[in-house]
């Protein structure tokens, strides 16, 4: 219940720690990050392991760090307590950020997430819950200004990154231009699970775009496939949205997905639940109209 701020006003530097760090917000606290100026670099190690991680247990560190909000969840008494607010401002350079799980612009049970870096060809690797994600009513923006930006190059990616929203939650994921790359694990690049709303939006440029599973680039799912634990809901749907606005883009494809490709508009097949209220796809714009599209009970095309 405190108020945190880390404020540099330029030069290159280096930010390391182990969790808690890089803007953070736990309950009803607010922790920035603000550099001005910089060819920086953000640390957060997958290991050796010092602190528990639930998505990936003695195999990583929970960062809880670079724009990460945090809220306190049903522990042993029953307690809920709402997460706080996490930033993180780099306003200029050619900055990289590599963490674990829970970082750059993330947010978990009732709390605000941001990661808004202005400039420059940067680089960002993260594990679980990367990169604009959030899980159980959190809400997150990851904003980038621009440049040649590369996500999850160096150290692939586990699960839910780049535009994921799970349960009840809400993820915004703007890239404002740039050629950038963009390397997804399964829900990721404009995704979601059990309630969530995920909308991925690039602006500009020649772009690359590689997912390891079909569960990415547009798509979303009412429930969890693996166990079956969010339930079908008859009020509340999931959303998950892509949107590339300009530029020629190249797409690698796993087994299973979508037709999805430079210039097209796609509405993943369901090949679970045609009940569910899911809504989802994506559109590759290189010009001409706009398109509003929707995936639901009725399959169809609006």
């Amino acid at each position: 219940m405190g108020i945190g701020l880390l404020v540099d006003g330029g030069g290159e530097d280096l930010y390391r720690a182990f969790a808690h760090a890089q803007g953070f917000g736990f309950v009803s606290s607010f922790g920035a990050l603000l550099d001005a100026d910089g060819n920086d670099a953000y640390g957060l190690p997958v290991e050796p392991v010092l602190f528990y991680s639930p998505q990936q247990p003695g195999a990583a560190n929970n960062s809880l760090g670079q724009s990460s909000a945090f809220g306190w969840r049903r522990d042993a008494t029953g307690t809920h307590l709402g997460g706080g607010i996490a930033l993180l401002r780099d306003r200029a350079g050619d900055d990289t950020y590599n963490g674990s799980v829970f970082v750059q612009g993330v947010s978990y049970w009732m709390g605000l997430g941001v990661l808004a870096d202005a400039d420059g060809d940067d680089r960002y690797n993260g594990l679980f819950y990367a990169q604009g994600a959030t899980a159980h009513f959190g809400v997150a923006a990851f904003l980038e200004g621009g440049g040649n930006d590369t996500y999850n190059a160096d150290v692939p990616p586990i699960h839910s990154a780049i535009g994921l929203a799970h349960d009840f939650s809400v993820t915004v994921f703007v890239e404002d231009g740039g050629d950038d790359t963009y390397f997804g694990p399964d829900r990721s690049i404009g995704a979601s699970k059990c309630h969530g709303l995920g909308v991925f939006v690039d602006n500009g440029g020649d772009d690359h775009y590689e997912a390891a599973h079909e569960r990415a680039i547009g798509w979303a799912t009412d429930y969890d496939w693996a166990e079956d634990v969010c339930g079908d809901s008859d009020t509340t749907p999931s959303y998950g949205f892509f949107v590339d606005a300009e530029g020629t883009d190249t797409y690698v494809k796993p087994d299973g997905a979508p037709g999805y490709g430079d210039g097209m508009l796609w509405i993943p097949d369901d090949p679970v639940d045609a009940t569910a209220l899911e809504y989802m796809g994506g559109l590759d714009r290189d010009g001409g109209a706009t398109w509003l599209w929707a995936y639901g009970a009725e399959h169809t095309l609006r």
